[in-house]
């Protein structure tokens, strides 16, 4: 949980620099609760690591 924290914390610190930047965030934590607080904190997407994350993350980047 600790990794999800730190996660949490950079892209609060981005987004204080500068709301307006797009921010996908690539995680390894599968729970619900922690994708909601991302994205709730500003996140554009959050993608979890596995076989197609790079095919999601050229999909997201492409709305952003």
């Amino acid at each position: 949980m600790r990794d999800a924290a730190d996660g949490l914390r950079i892209l609060e610190k981005i987004k204080t620099l500068d709301r307006q930047v797009h921010v996908i965030m690539l995680s390894s934590q599968a729970q619900y609760g922690i994708a909601l607080q991302t994205v709730q904190k500003g996140a554009e997407q959050y993608v979890l690591k596995g076989r197609d994350q790079f095919d999601q993350i050229d999909g997201s980047s492409r709305r952003c």
